[in-house]
């Protein structure tokens, strides 16, 4: 049986999703947060011509701007009209300098005779006599004519020229360096360690022994040098440890040998609110150790922090929720947001146009420029639709507070919407709401569900939080609640809920246990 090696055509029939320009550029546009969303508005605006901000060219010349393109198009010949008044002024501005400098030399010469610019009087002579005036006047003109000639890109200072970046840590610690009466060994020790520090200012990243082996020096001398460092401003950084760092701060800024001795012995009992066990061992009656921790409160768990290269972000609402005729109310917020529109000069254009090509372009951008406006407005009618629909389901939190929130998950508000969960989880994702209550995400809104007990409602995990919350403000200090005792309190207010999850949800909101909340005095 001979095999058929021939060519042969075999139509097949199947089906695949592809996503549309236009589908795309939506789904990427939801995804983005306000501030990205304007960095993308700002490029689109200068890479597509047929893209105007409304608000921006409401305060310009209309016929100037419809005068863009042509001008865009004449550059060449506009460049040459431009060359040609700059050479002439180049050349008169040669000539007054020249002529400048001439009569300032021969002034010069001739009062060299008359006055001693040597002496306090004299100089004080020279400035009366002198025609501030007229040089003003003559200063002021030549320099602006110079400016009115640049036309080259090197006659200008660049942004990054004369913007200050703010020190790190690590370039901080190198001036001290530089100061230091340190030997070359001594040094190249300090290189190494500071080169290893880590944001908060502690040096976990290597040890005394690795630096040691590393540089084949003595144990010891590293040692000493990481003692001088900790003593650097920020005091206590180049630390291992806590403790290390708290005792090099006592040291320098000279505290109490109480304080140091409790940092030294104790810390771990401070830590767990341990007082009475620290005021036996120490000798100390209660009341003064208690004096002693708020005393270490004061010093600074984190040195290196406040030159920490973290940005500090702020977040600008997406949506309001307002009170309108006592009723609540969704509106979008669109300040800030460059207002587009399609330029209808080369729509003018398009249709007069006879240059097959650049009609072909203009038709690319005009596509282009529609799919963008409309992809933002879908954008915005989206996130005013789920946020409606929260405002829906979340009411009692805006009327009541945070206990009143209630189960929410993404598959609810997208079958109320016919929208896909992915939709709605990048329309929730870096979206933000300010309400009568305060600014949050609109992912705060979406919570786990706690079983409600005796036919009492589901409650939501943030409300359970906020219930906990409240009852160990209201505890007695002497005799903080356990968890054990939440769980039975939550039960009497209708929430069933085990012991570590009130655990788990205390320590999520950065409450410590009962034995760390109580106070001793």
């Amino acid at each position: 049986m001979g095999l058929n090696l021939g060519l042969s055509l075999i139509q097949n029939m199947k089906q695949e999703l592809r996503m549309s320009p236009q589908l795309q550029l939506a789904i990427k546009h939801l995804q983005l947060s306000r501030a990205e969303l304007i960095e993308e508005i700002n490029r689109e605006l200068m890479s597509n011509p047929l893209l105007e901000d409304m608000e921006s060219m409401s305060n310009s010349d209309p016929q100037k701007s419809e005068n863009n393109f042509e001008e865009s198009v004449q550059t060449e010949s506009i460049e040459k009209e431009m060359l040609r008044p700059t050479r002439e002024r180049r050349r008169a501005q040669a000539e007054r300098e020249e002529q400048q400098s001439n009569q300032y030399n021969q002034g010069n010469q001739s009062d060299q005779s008359m006055l001693d610019l040597s002496s306090a009087e004299g100089a004080h002579q020279a400035r009366m006599e002198m025609d501030w005036d007229k040089y003003l006047e003559d200063d002021w003109n030549g320099r602006r004519e110079m400016d009115v000639i640049r036309v080259s890109n090197e006659d200008y200072v660049a942004p990054e020229a004369t913007y200050i970046k703010s020190q790190s840590l690590q370039e901080h610690l190198y001036e001290q360096l530089i100061l230091s009466h340190f030997s070359d060994s001594e040094r190249e020790i300090a290189e190494v360690l500071i080169n290893n520090i880590d944001d908060d200012g502690y040096l976990r990243a290597i040890t005394a022994e690795d630096v040691a082996n590393l540089l084949q020096l003595d144990l010891e001398l590293v040692e000493e040098v990481i003692e001088s460092i900790q003593q650097f401003d920020p005091v206590g950084v180049c630390a291992r440890d806590l403790r290390e760092c708290f005792l090099a701060q006592c040291k320098v800024l000279g505290l109490s040998t109480h304080l140091y001795q409790m940092i030294n012995l104790h810390l771990q009992d401070v830590e767990r609110n341990r007082l009475p066990a620290i005021a036996k061992a120490m000798r100390l009656t209660v009341a003064k150790v208690s004096e002693l921790v708020e005393e270490l409160k004061q010093l600074d768990p984190r040195p290196g922090n406040q030159y920490s290269s973290e940005v500090v972000t702020y977040v600008t609402p997406d949506v309001y929720v307002d009170w309108v005729e006592d009723e609540l109310k969704v509106r979008v917020n669109d300040s800030g947001l460059p207002r587009l529109k399609v330029n209808r000069f080369y729509r003018e254009m398009l249709r007069k146009s006879a240059d097959k090509e650049g009609e072909k372009y203009v038709i690319e951008r005009l596509r282009a420029a529609e799919w963008f406006v409309k992809s933002l407005e879908q954008r915005k009618q989206t996130i005013v639709r789920v946020m409606e629909c929260i405002l829906e389901v979340q009411k009692d939190f805006f009327l009541h507070g945070s206990e009143h929130l209630k189960p929410l998950v993404l598959r609810q508000i997208a079958e109320q919407l016919d929208l896909h969960e992915s939709t709605i989880s990048r329309v929730t994702s870096n979206k933000y709401v300010y309400t009568p209550r305060g600014l949050y995400e609109l992912k705060f809104f979406f919570n786990s569900k706690i079983q409600g007990g005796d036919g009492t409602e589901d409650l939501a995990g943030e409300a359970v939080k906020t219930k906990i919350k409240r009852l160990i403000a209201e505890e007695n200090p002497q005799k903080p609640l356990s968890d054990q005792k939440l769980v039975k309190l939550l039960a009497e207010d209708g929430v069933n809920i085990a012991r570590r999850t009130v655990a788990k949800y205390r320590e999520a909101m950065g409450i410590g246990s009962s034995s760390q909340r109580r106070s001793h005095v």
